[in-house]
């Protein structure tokens, strides 16, 4: 990152993409552009973006009109008005008051120590502290927000999403993290760790060790007692900055709120009474629509008196937060205080349509009371309104649930509402066209997914069948998402709670995941299973689909009678006319001539499904059948021939298949290709781009995988072992779109 700008457009867009947590892939995704486009505009190669553009960017990264204004500003090369606040964190939409002595010392401890940990009870502005301190660096930062973790398993995921490690099958996680972040310079946050203390304390203590140049800045509410660590305990604000604060607040809720002669001792007593936490000064703040400075200081001592009953043993500010928010509490309606339990119930956000399928009627006007009084966030993204508790807030909520006795009815919602989401996606959502619609919304919804079926493996009965089903509906966007372990997990967790015909279901999804990874025995074990209960049951609808699986899986385990089964299918649906199908058995009756070396046979096959598949439109198949072909032509020495098959099919995973994230066929294809042509860099590139495919969990069948696995071989020997790491790192870093962009331009440049 050293070639970025120190200011102007590029440095602001790198800043506004950063706090947003994305990556330049995620933005450009969100964006509809090039990771290379973004990457440009933040180097300087492109410092003028069109309007359209600043449009498309300002939309995806979620901004208010005034970084919108500020950005289009830098785009024209006009500097920022003086004053004018930074860019917006994670989760706030308002500026960040003082604290410039807290700053100074945060940065001062971050050059001695490696490990540096604020402390606080929650409210405090810890987060808040933390971001604007990582800010103010000239090195590269990353932020993982640890409060939607459920469990502390999934700690070292959070992590990993933040730096961008991926996973490898068959490798732990935490290995795989530590393999990616050795390189890494600059500083990891690691936001809202006491939940999760031992797995956060143990994923920073590998980190330290395998990262000798990577630094950490915690936040939490005790030590997490890793060697080296330094502990900060966040002072309450002083009273200047906390007054400026409650001013800033109180303008929001009241326009027209300014300090003056007549309300600064009380705006000052208030905040004394608070004690200087933030959050508390913002939830007094916020009553400022109904009541003067003198009326809540007056309230407030009240307040303490009748809500400082808890544990004496508890930290002061701790007890003064509770008061506060046990306060915001007790002024709700009825209404108000049970829609405020029952939306703790969501992690990481959610929609007003949300928010009322769990509430069970209309929501925005107890919605909109919470908003007003600071106990809900609005957010505004690129869909809607979007809303959130702080995590002090959503714990506090949660108790209240739990006292009501209405949590596992507020779970059940939860969970059907995005069951509900989940079944609204389209069946081949990898190969459409939408994927841009479908796969930002979903993405943004990973927490609440997690969420959903992390209390559903827990419930018994039909509660627990909505995680099989909520698992069964998510496979199309794991595929489309590339999230092929994950999607495998989550749907081998779901088959504890799943019977039936769902069972039967979700053992054919997690055949189909298995399949993908490369673990044809379990493949096969399951869509067996999921054979046999559809057979106990006499359901022999899709009996042709589930003996094509069957066939295939078989073939690619090495177990014998592969072969006959898919005969057997493609006779059945003939006779019933399902084309589609069929075409189906004769793409693997193909794949298993090719393996075998009887070449004759494997073009009949492919070329009689690829008649099929095209006549239907079904891009991602006929692309598969186009690559095989081209195969088949390379092997028979047909350079031209190749190429001109797969020119068609190359177009179609750089358009509408979007480089096809779950299938690394046309990567193979891509790379045989290019190098046949001579342009060994480029499949050296591809070849990068497999192998790491292949880790995440995308593999190349593997009867085919064998086949031309020695021509990879021969290409990384003639390139040199220093040149193929290089060249192979680069391929592995590259987006799908990228890749498809790479194989059009070596095959298309070395045709021409």
């Amino acid at each position: 990152m050293g070639d970025e700008p120190p200011s102007g457009f590029g440095a602001m867009l790198r800043r506004l993409r950063v706090t947003a947590g994305l990556s330049q892939e995620a933005l450009a995704e969100r964006a509809g552009l090039s990771a290379d486009a973004i990457a440009a505009l933040e180097r300087g190669r492109r410092s003028r973006p069109r309007a359209f553009t600043l449009g498309v960017l300002a939309d995806a990264l979620g901004l208010g009109p005034e970084d919108r204004a500020r950005l289009a500003s830098a785009a024209s090369g006009s500097a920022a008005p003086p004053g004018s606040p930074g860019c917006p964190t994670p989760g706030w939409l308002t500026s960040f008051i003082g604290r410039h002595s807290e700053l100074a010392e945060v940065g001062r401890l971050l050059g001695q120590v490696r490990l540096l940990t604020l402390l606080g009870p929650g409210g405090t502005g810890k987060t808040r502290l933390a971001l604007a301190a990582a800010e103010r660096l000239s090195s590269a930062w990353w932020f993982a927000a640890l409060d939607v973790c459920q469990e502390p398993e999934l700690v070292a995921r959070a992590v990993a999403g933040a730096v961008g490690a991926r996973e490898v099958p068959g490798t732990p996680l935490a290995e795989s993290l530590r393999q990616h972040v050795a390189d890494l310079d600059g500083l990891l946050v690691l936001d809202n760790c006491e939940h999760v203390a031992a797995a956060a304390a143990e994923v920073a203590h590998e980190l330290l060790r395998a990262a000798p140049r990577l630094r950490l800045l915690a936040t939490s509410r005790e030590v997490l007692r890793v060697p080296g660590e330094m502990t900060w305990q966040v002072p309450a604000l002083p009273e200047a900055d906390a007054v400026r604060l409650f001013a800033d607040r109180a303008s929001l809720a009241a326009p027209g709120f300014a300090l003056s002669p007549d309300n600064a001792d009380p705006v000052a007593r208030v905040c004394r009474l608070l004690d200087g936490i933030p959050l508390a000064i913002e939830l007094a703040a916020a009553r400022s629509r109904a009541l003067t400075p003198a009326q809540l200081a007056g309230r407030l001592d009240d307040a303490f008196a009748v809500l400082t009953s808890g544990l004496r043993t508890a930290a002061p500010r701790h007890q003064t937060l509770r008061a506060t928010v046990d306060w915001s509490y007790q002024i709700l309606e009825p209404d108000e205080r049970r829609l405020f339990a029952q939306l703790s119930v969501f992690a990481g956000g959610f929609y007003l349509e949300a928010a009322e399928d769990v509430w069970g009627g209309p929501a925005l006007e107890p919605l909109g009371a919470l908003v007003d009084r600071s106990l809900v966030q609005a957010e505004p993204d690129d869909q809607a309104m979007r809303y959130r508790l702080l995590e002090v807030l959503r714990q506090y909520g949660q108790a209240r649930l739990a006292e009501a006795g209405d949590e596992g009815q507020a779970r059940r919602r939860h969970a059907e509402h995005y069951l509900g989401l989940a079944r609204r996606l389209p069946a081949g959502l990898q190969e459409r066209a939408d994927q841009r619609r479908w796969l930002p919304r979903f993405r943004a919804e990973r927490a609440n997914f997690d969420a959903a079926l992390h209390w559903a493996a827990s419930q018994p009965g039909e509660a627990g069948q909505v995680g099989g089903a909520l698992a069964s509906a998510l496979a199309p966007f794991w595929l489309a998402d590339g999230s092929i372990n994950e999607g495998g997990t989550r749907l081998e967790t779901a088959l504890a709670s799943s019977h039936g015909d769902l069972r039967a279901e979700v053992l054919r999804q997690t055949a189909s995941f298995a399949f993908r990874r490369g673990d044809y025995p379990l493949a096969l074990a399951r869509m067996q299973e999921s054979a046999d209960i559809k057979r106990a049951a006499g359901d022999t609808r899709d009996i042709g689909a589930r003996l094509n699986m069957l066939g295939l899986y078989r073939i690619c385990a090495g177990e014998p009678g592969g072969r006959e089964i898919l005969e057997q299918a493609l006779g059945t649906l003939t006779a019933q006319g399902d084309e589609l199908r069929a075409a189906e058995s004769n793409l693997f009756l193909g794949v298993a001539a090719l393996a075998d070396g009887d070449l004759a046979a494997a073009e009949r096959r492919f070329g009689a499904a690829a008649d099929v598949y095209g006549a239907a439109g079904h891009h991602a198949r006929l692309t598969a059948c186009r690559g095989c072909l081209c195969m088949l032509r390379l092997e028979a020495g047909d350079l031209a021939g190749a190429g001109a098959i797969w020119a068609g099919a190359q177009a179609a995973v750089a358009g509408q298949l979007q480089g096809m994230h779950e299938e690394a066929g046309w990567l193979w294809v891509a790379m045989l290709l290019a190098e046949a042509h001579g342009q060994r860099d480029a499949a050296v590139r591809l070849l990068g781009a497999i192998e790491a495919w292949d880790q995440r969990g995308v593999r190349f069948i593997e009867p085919l995988r064998r086949r031309y696995q020695p021509a990879a071989d021969r290409l990384l020997e003639r390139a040199g072992p220093a040149a193929s790491a290089a060249l192979m790192a680069e391929g592995a870093a590259m987006s799908p779109a990228e890749l498809a962009a790479l194989a059009l331009a070596a095959v298309g440049s070395a045709a021409g």
